[in-house]
């Protein structure tokens, strides 16, 4: 059947296919050298730190469990053998144990749930946190080739949807903590620039000013490189380009950002800044096209 129009990444659900025909020699075993070489390839699709922070989340339910509902725990979750811990495709991490995802009880998962969302100060934790327990869950499940059950689904929408609700609520009260990063106004950043230039600091200032005119995190700055930068298409701008994004790891929908001088206000002009500093560390530019090599060095 014919599409409209669409944009962005076309999911396999989406895709003309035909599954009508048996695939040719499914049972089909690769070698070991060919399987590493898929394995290095496939493991790119997310970072360790996040498996490893998943594998930990599903470990704080089962130990919930095994303290809590333990005729659960029994049934709930499976022991892992040597071979299955070792298996480099599952990233099970240090955990012993795993989920039996299929036919999972969400009513055991809403009620951990509901058992975190308090701090010790009294205070509920931020949506954000509980939602990727129910993140590890989902990716756990397709490592292990499960599917979970539609209920599953409904309770956790249900019980995220609610707390959200519950969290404003106390947010209007006090009664959540304040985010360690504030939002720097236009005042204080215009202190900070002003601030940089007295003392010289030429990192902080052209580092802030890269910050502040692509609207990104310190990480996404100190990855930049001479290749993220080229002529604006109208030629009044430099574009600056990521390689990829927290969001997109493989950079495949990546927007350009244009970024302008400002000739009124030196002291938040970003061409003057990254003039100033790339011509200072114009000897590091022989060796790399990173723009900051050693950040270290400049903190």
């Amino acid at each position: 059947m014919a599409r409209g129009r669409q944009t962005g990444r076309i999911l396999p659900h989406q895709r003309d296919t035909d599954d009508s025909v048996p695939i040719i020699f499914a049972d089909a075993v690769i070698n070991e050298e060919h399987a590493a070489a898929v394995h290095t390839t496939e493991s790119q699709g997310m970072k360790p730190k996040t498996r490893n922070e998943y594998r930990n989340r599903e470990n704080h339910l089962m130990v919930f469990w095994e303290h809590k509902y333990p005729d659960y725990f029994e049934q709930g979750t499976v022991l892992l053998t040597d071979e299955e811990k070792n298996d480099p495709n599952k990233y099970y991490h240090k955990n012993q144990r795993d989920i039996r995802y299929a036919g999972i009880n969400v009513k055991l998962i809403t009620a951990f749930l509901s058992n975190k969302k308090t701090k010790p100060n009294g205070n509920l934790v931020h949506p954000s946190d509980l939602q990727k327990y129910g993140d590890a869950i989902k990716w756990g499940a397709t490592v292990a080739g499960q599917k979970l059950p539609t209920e599953y689904h409904i309770g956790m929408d249900t019980f995220l949807r609610a707390y959200r609700k519950e969290f404003a609520e106390a947010k209007s009260n006090g009664k959540v903590d304040e985010k360690a990063s504030d939002p720097v106004n236009a005042s204080l950043f215009s202190l900070i620039c002003q601030w940089a230039l007295a003392e010289l600091n030429i990192f902080v200032w052209v580092f802030s000013l890269l910050m502040w005119h692509m609207m990104a995190r310190s990480i996404s700055i100190s990855s930049m490189a001479l290749h993220n930068i080229r002529r604006g298409t109208a030629g009044d701008s430099l574009a600056f380009k990521y390689d990829n994004s927290k969001t997109d790891q493989s950079g495949e929908f990546v927007q350009e950002k244009n970024c302008y001088a400002n000739p009124q206000t030196p002291y938040l002009c970003l061409y003057l800044a990254l003039g100033c500093y790339m011509s200072i560390n114009s000897e590091s530019f022989e060796s790399t096209e990173k723009l900051f090599v050693n950040l270290m060095a400049w903190t």
